[in-house]
């Protein structure tokens, strides 16, 4: 009887080393992960919206909100 409690006990020690070394293992790991940015503003054409975040459909942000009053003179004083 003794035996099999000794037994169980040293099971779960075992286990529960087991899932301690993995935790630790995994959370040691991740701290030498690069995460790369794959798009963004960087990587179109024309840059950001003032908001950093969209991306601009033409080089004067006709498409950012709001609507910057400035960009739409520059677009029609370049034209002419």
């Amino acid at each position: 009887m003794i035996e099999l409690i000794i037994l169980i006990l040293l099971l779960i020690a075992i286990i529960v080393g087991l899932i301690i070394y993995v935790v630790l293992d995994f959370t040691k790991s991740q701290k030498h992960v690069k995460h790369h940015i794959v798009g963004g503003c960087v990587g179109t054409r024309w840059g950001c919206c003032p908001d950093g975040i969209t991306p601009r459909m033409d080089p004067f942000g006709t498409n950012c909100m709001p609507k910057n009053e400035e960009l739409l003179d520059n677009m029609f004083i370049s034209q002419n």
